[in-house]
């Protein structure tokens, strides 16, 4: 299927889901991606973790509670959000308790100032990837803007793409471009999908 039928199709299958069926979605997806985290770094380690926060509109997945239990997990994370850019680009910010936050024009919380220090996109180690669906390649379909294959594109060769989906993959995504930048695993409420092929 091409991007914009599963654009629309996978944003009705969000909104069919009750309250409860998405609640047990999140913390199964939260549980799976925790444990994988475990296997990667350490609790002593001091690394580098990209969010994107949640469109309530869209009902996506609650990182809200990822980034909480990730933070007692381990005290010297570094958690980043972002504003995005007319241009396309991003800029990263560290998300604190003194960041405050504002929708921007599509409903994404971002910081509501611009005096935060920038960070630098080759200090981050992990990216938690927005998406409606993705393939059993990797590939994903997200809005349609393209700022986060930007931004992927601009992060360390070894940086870890993690997608969070609600749903098992579809066979492939019809109208992939070279400028599609593929997860490394992705997360669903009933399996774990890895694509290290594209590390």
């Amino acid at each position: 299927m091409h991007k914009a039928s599963l654009r629309k199709l996978y944003r009705a299958k969000r909104q069919a889901l009750s309250e409860a069926d998405w609640q047990q979605r999140c913390a199964a997806i939260q549980e799976r991606l925790l444990a994988f985290l475990t296997t990667q770094f350490e609790p002593e380690d001091g690394f580098t973790l990209h969010t994107y926060l949640p469109i309530r509109r869209q009902r996506e997945v609650d990182t809200y509670s990822i980034i909480a239990e990730l933070r007692q997990r381990y005290p010297k994370l570094r958690a980043l959000i972002s504003r995005s850019h007319s241009d396309g680009s991003m800029r990263h910010v560290s998300w604190s308790d003194d960041v405050t936050l504002t929708d921007n024009q599509w409903g994404i919380p971002e910081p509501a100032d611009t005096n935060h220090p920038e960070v630098n996109s080759h200090d981050i180690d992990v990216v938690l990837v927005p998406l409606l669906i993705f393939d059993k390649q990797g590939h994903r379909v997200g809005y349609g803007k393209g700022y986060y294959d930007r931004f992927l594109a601009t992060c360390r060769p070894d940086v870890l793409a993690i997608g969070l989906s609600f749903f098992e993959p579809i066979e492939a995504i019809s109208d992939k471009t070279p400028l599609d930048v593929p997860i490394h695993v992705c997360f669903t409420p009933f399996r774990n999908w890895y694509f290290f092929n594209h590390l």
